[in-house]
């Protein structure tokens, strides 16, 4: 449930002729109010069983016996009473978001080729927000009671070892952001002589924004008996069951390890100078150059470090303004050529040049704090910078087609993390040196083939296509599971695009068991059988890197987006749609699995792909599906990675492999029609007559349909196991 209240008032003042004031306030209140103590009810719709029923015969509500674990409690296996309507009647999450802003702009035209601009602006934004989960909620039975509500009296072995036997908890949270920014422009524009055109802008600019955080955790708290508070069961009275010795705080652990109490403070201030030229020759010769300066303390000693010079110089050429070109002004309306050539720079603000200390809890034994090494120092720490070139073509064809071809190439100089001897109190520092080149094309196409009073028709056409290489690996280590994974931010290796992922070789499925094989881990015979040792252990590969045991599966970015727009008019009435296209990238699919290899429980929701897994002997021929894991089989399997960080190897289990298996993965290529819309503008005739200036009526859809890989069963690509919902608009506007 969503509700809002904006408004917004505008004030501008004509001082004089040369001065202009505009002063604009507006505020927004946002109160919402959802779910909480994990209650979801669009998973809980995909994910449970359709044979699990809201309501018993008699109309009251069901109530199913899930299986759980209690923290005091690792003796008994431990089922406790769920129904989703229950939850969602004892547990509740409410926000509300108030945000003002304010801003004075003020313009002096000093002179008729000098102006003076001002901006300044003040924003507020606090956010509060509650979570309850009442003591009747599952949620608070199986993680701090360890019994149903009400189903244990006082004393019992149960009642002892629950840290809150009576009341659940009241989860609240404060946020408040305060900023400001004050930004100065001179700007100058002269007309010299017939030919000459000089635009010089010179700016400063300062923001800051402080940002508080504030959260909190009342145990025992019960809103249904005055919102009044019970003590939750103190620590030296809480007696555990099973081989579980209580070691901590009981419930006031969350105090200590960030879960139930919370308080941080962030100030961020920047100052910028910045400046740009633009001079044109006979509208047909442009020169542009953008200076940028920043500063920043967080690159150290090296005093000029902390400095980072931006700037940009650019060039066009409108050819079609040539005299020579006068003949064919008719058919060629615009043609310009512009090449560029910038520098940026980037504070990453998660790094510092210099050695922090994390300040840590009291050490009982001395007596005192302790600090430990957060960040090592690196005084050669710098800015991350990029080089950026563009090349780009604007044409316009018998004033009903535009286009525009544009090539770019950036290299990229990015902090990486490099691995150092423990001997200095950390495994890793951050420095300069990872180096990626990036290029692409971009093309946009628009035609308006139909034109007349009655009838216009518009085809737009966009795409892009992109690729990058990284020239230098990321100096961290990585484990076999950042291959699989993949990563948009790390070299996983030199060569390699970012976004590249890894899998594991499937091999096929065993014929007696079912369970899934893999290549490349095992040494194997000619006849593709595992070779074994004197104890009949299968013998592991000798691998040097972790790809050698991994196939590569492609990346998770796309090598082409597009998309194409189109509007036809018919007098008022107009017909809109538009289309994306997405085309080079590769995705795993969803597990049908639910709970992991293992049997599912009775209350699961199955998949249906499910139905095609392996049952007997001879099935590994007609399916890929492994079989649900029984325990009768060895499920883990041993990597050949002992050498690559690690004493033994990574023991992982083979259903999971399965999952990241090159089987699993699937080209994420698809044809979306994002949106349909109608509109019907009413002939301005027809509004007289009812005394109005004009009205529209209009109906529209999202999400329309999707092409994709029949792989996905019907499901979203971009999802993978689901889909996005179809909406439906539908507008009227009227002008008085």
């Amino acid at each position: 449930d969503v509700k809002n209240l904006s408004g917004r008032v505008n004030l501008g003042i004509q001082v004089n002729p040369k001065l202009y004031v505009n002063v604009i306030l507006a505020g927004v209140m946002n109160k919402t109010s959802g779910y909480a103590a994990d209650v979801n009810p669009m998973n809980y719709a995909k994910s449970t069983s359709r044979a699990v029923p809201a309501y018993d015969d008699a109309g009251d509500l069901y109530y199913l016996d899930k299986r759980t674990s209690y923290k005091l409690n690792n003796r008994d296996v431990l089922y406790l009473q769920y129904n989703i309507l229950h939850e969602i009647d004892y547990s509740y999450s409410k926000n509300k978001m108030v945000s003002l802003n304010g801003s004075l702009n003020l313009a002096w035209d000093i002179l008729p080729w000098l102006k003076y601009e001002f901006t300044g602006g003040i924003n507020n934004s606090g956010r509060s927000g509650e979570s309850y989960a009442a003591a009747q909620t599952y949620y608070i039975a199986s993680r701090y009671r360890g019994f149903d509500y009400g189903a244990e009296t006082y004393g019992s072995e149960k009642y002892n070892a629950a840290m809150l036997p009576y009341g659940g908890i009241l989860y609240n949270m404060n946020d408040d952001m305060t900023g400001w920014n004050i930004q100065n422009k001179l700007t100058f524009q002269k007309t010299l002589g017939e030919y000459h055109r000089i635009n010089v802008l010179l700016g400063t600019e300062v923001t800051s924004q402080l940002t508080k955080n504030r959260s909190y955790k009342t145990f025992g708290y019960s809103e249904d008996r005055g919102e009044s508070v019970t003590q939750p069961t103190p620590v030296n009275e809480l007696v555990s069951i099973g081989y579980n010795p209580l070691r901590d705080w009981g419930i006031l652990n969350e105090l200590y390890t960030g879960a139930g109490w919370g308080r941080t403070t962030n100030t961020n201030n920047q100052f910028s100078l910045f400046a740009t030229l633009v001079y044109s020759l006979m509208d047909r010769y442009v020169l542009n150059v953008s200076v940028r300066n920043d500063a920043s303390n967080r690159f150290g000693q090296d005093q000029n470090k902390r400095f980072d010079p931006t700037y940009s110089f650019g060039v066009s050429w409108n050819v079609a303004q040539e005299p020579w070109l006068e003949s064919a002004s008719f058919l060629l309306n615009q043609f310009i050529l512009r090449a560029s050539f910038g520098i940026q720079g980037n504070a990453v603000n998660s790094v510092s040049p210099d050695l922090i200390l994390k300040r840590g809890s009291a050490k009982e034994y001395y007596g005192s704090f302790t600090s430990s090494v957060y960040r090592l120092p690196n005084p050669d720490l710098s800015w991350e910078r990029t080089k950026t070139w563009n090349f780009g073509l604007d044409v316009q064809l018998l004033q009903w087609i535009t286009m525009t071809l544009e090539y770019y190439q950036k290299k990229s100089n990015n902090i990486v993390s490099q691995d150092i001897a423990l001997e200095y109190g950390k495994s890793s520092m951050a420095i300069n040196g990872g180096r990626m080149t990036n290029s692409g094309i971009e093309y946009t196409l628009n035609i308006t083939p139909i034109r007349t009073k009655n009838w216009a028709w518009t085809v737009g056409v966009n795409s892009s296509k992109n690729w990058n290489k990284a020239k230098t690996q990321s100096i961290e280590s990585f484990s076999y599971y950042d291959y699989l994974e993949g990563s948009t931010t790390k070299v996983l290796k030199k060569g390699y695009a970012l976004s590249s992922f890894w899998s594991f070789a499937f091999k096929g499925l065993n014929h007696d068991t079912g369970v899934p094989e893999f290549n490349l881990i095992y040494e194997q015979d000619e006849k593709g059988d595992f070779i074994k040792d004197e104890y009949g252990y299968p013998v592991s590969t000798e691998v040097s890197e972790m790809t050698d045991f991994l196939v590569y599966s492609g990346k998770t970015e796309p090598d082409f987006t597009g998309g194409i727009t189109t509007r036809l008019r018919w007098k008022g009435l107009t017909f809109g749609a538009n289309f994306s296209l997405i085309f080079g990238a590769k995705k795993r699919l969803p597990t049908p699995f639910p709970e992991g290899q293992r049997l599912p429980s009775s209350d699961v929701n199955l998949d249906k792909e499910l139905l095609k897994r392996w049952k007997k002997p001879g099935d590994e021929l007609i399916t890929n599906i492994p079989g649900v894991y029984t325990g009768k089989t060895d499920e883990y399997v041993t990597l050949p990675d002992k050498n690559l960080g690690g004493v033994f190897g990574s023991s992982v289990d083979r259903y999971n492999m399965w999952q990241n298996s090159d089987i699993r993965v699937v080209r994420s290529d698809f044809l979306r029609c994002q949106y349909m819309s109608l509109a019907w503008n009413v002939d301005e005739a027809w509004c007289a007559r009812i005394g109005i200036k004009s009205m529209s009526l209009n109906v529209g859809m999202n999400n329309v349909f999707v092409i994709a890989s029949k792989k996905f069963n019907g499901f979203d690509p971009e999802l993978g196991n689901s889909i996005q919902p179809k909406t439906y608009s539908l507008g009227v506007n009227i002008g008085f």
